[in-house]
């Protein structure tokens, strides 16, 4: 038996006991890197020395601790599901290290920052003629800001659920009209909302799309397949070195949009509904560290006043005076 074939078995098998969408679709991507690691080779060559060096590998090109954690559940399940079936007689990742799902402490996206990228958004659409790779990067960074969702949630949108949305805008405020897409976030519905700039490129992006037959937006120029999340993260890179601003994921910006929503509102109700969080308790755990810094920040700001600017321009100045010749 090849890896592939086990590795299609045991996806059957978590179909059959119905668990979540998002969970399978999880599973089957890391298990494509590892199957994409190993070609078309017997189940049975696969030693624990081979599961270790590809752990060591995750880790070398930089994926995060957490990440890696949720790749080893995956590649356990994956082995102990061959064994339990008669696959293979013990396990060759039962020797991995014990990792961490905590995750690495990120801050939100600077503001002025994040407004920067804003305004580089059209620009860097026409940039280079509305190239078709330029407008679906700027869309999706478009409705990554307008939205503040996660990645997977973009990568799984389908061009049926934005057309449903973009001829049920509602007004409001001051004039802006609001649409609402339904996606799927990690467990359950997500609710997806954008404003008419970020409407404009997703008819940009239908129109320059060269596979009119995909169900999905975000598909690869290349292959027409579904676009990788992480190819959509760079494109939050691409526009940053557009703006020349410093780099920064689309994660920062959602924990902006998210930090601002509390701040401005005094509510953080309100930003678990723009968040997607199933439970209060999960918005106030992740964000209140963020809320602090920015707090902090803000009194550092204040006591800097003190310091006024003239001490600065002075000893500025005095970094181009002459040295006082030797007596």
């Amino acid at each position: 038996m090849l890896l592939q074939d086990a590795i299609d078995a045991f996806l059957a098998n978590l179909l059959d006991r119905a668990l979540s969408p998002s969970y399978i679709s999880s599973v089957a991507l890391r298990l494509k890197r590892l199957s994409d690691s190993f070609p078309a080779i017997p189940l049975s060559d696969i030693q624990e020395r081979d599961v270790n060096k590809y752990f060591r590998e995750l880790k070398e090109v930089g994926l995060a601790e957490a990440t890696r954690a949720g790749h080893a559940s995956s590649v356990k399940a994956f082995f102990n599901f061959c064994v339990r079936y008669g696959f293979l007689p013990y396990s060759p990742a039962s020797g991995l290290p014990r990792l961490s799902y905590k995750p690495v402490h990120r801050r939100a996206a600077p503001r002025d920052s994040v407004l920067a990228l804003i305004k580089a958004i059209p620009e860097f659409a026409a940039h280079r003629d509305y190239h078709p790779r330029d407008v679906k990067e700027a869309l999706a960074v478009s409705l990554g800001v307008d939205s503040g969702a996660r990645l997977g949630e973009i990568q799984s949108l389908l061009w049926s659920r934005v057309h449903h949305a973009l001829e049920r805008g509602h007004l409001v405020k001051e004039g802006r009209v609001v649409y609402t897409i339904v996606g799927y976030g990690k467990t359950e519905a997500s609710f997806l909302k954008f404003f008419s700039e970020t409407a404009t490129l997703f008819s940009l992006w239908e129109k320059s799309n060269p596979w009119k037959d995909s169900n999905f937006v975000f598909c690869s120029l290349r292959t027409g397949e579904r676009q990788q999340a992480s190819s959509l993260g760079r494109a939050f890179e691409r526009i940053c070195k557009f703006a020349d601003i410093p780099p920064f994921r689309s994660q920062a910006v959602r924990k902006r949009n998210v930090t601002d929503m509390i701040r401005q509102t005094g509510d953080w109700k309100a930003g678990q509904l723009l968040a997607g969080h199933a439970n209060l308790k999960v918005t106030m755990e992740h964000y209140n560290d963020i809320m602090h810094e920015d707090m902090d920040d803000n009194v550092a700001a204040m006591a800097t006043e003190r310091r006024g600017g003239g001490g600065a321009a002075l000893l500025a100045e005095a970094l181009f005076m002459p040295k006082n010749p030797k007596a």
